[in-house]
């Protein structure tokens, strides 16, 4: 029997809408009635995560941030993997002079450095890239890990 299902959130749990669809909110409610457990495994940050599985009544454990933090049904964070400030100092000294903008995922939420206009550029042009050449990007020793986590 599965024990565990992960899924990702845009293009796959959410529909166009940006909204869990019924048949799938049903689909959740009885894999985890038979004992599984259901979890959301994104790039998104906590805060944008949430609401479209509050808004759909799924209670479930959330893998966000590429893999970088996990947390429990409950919001809070179970585990996190962070960087000292002097590699985030190093990581925007060689960002900025390649005259790139940055964005870091804190438990206060996403900061980046680009401007409002480049941003919603960039995130539509992503957005695209994920939707029509469907890329699928999955590293397993890490899903591996949080199943473990989890499951644990």
């Amino acid at each position: 029997m599965v024990k565990l299902v992960a899924a990702d959130m845009d293009g796959t749990l959410l529909n166009a809408k940006g909204e869990v669809s019924a048949e799938t909110i049903k689909m959740i409610n009885k894999f985890q009635s038979n004992g599984g457990i259901f979890a959301v495994s994104t790039g998104r940050d906590y805060q944008m995560s949430a609401d479209p599985l509050e808004k759909a009544g799924i209670k479930c454990n959330f893998i966000c941030a590429s893999g970088a933090v996990l947390h429990g049904q409950d919001g809070e964070i179970k585990d996190e993997i962070t960087f000292d400030r002097e590699t985030c100092q190093m990581v925007e000294d060689f960002m900025t002079e390649a005259d790139a903008y940055i964005e870091f995922f804190t438990s206060e939420g996403r900061m980046s450095t680009q401007k409002r206009e480049n941003a919603e550029n960039y995130f539509y042009r992503e957005w695209m890239d994920t939707q029509v050449k469907g890329k699928i990007l999955a590293d397993y020793e890490k899903a591996e890990f949080y199943a473990h986590k989890i499951l644990n």
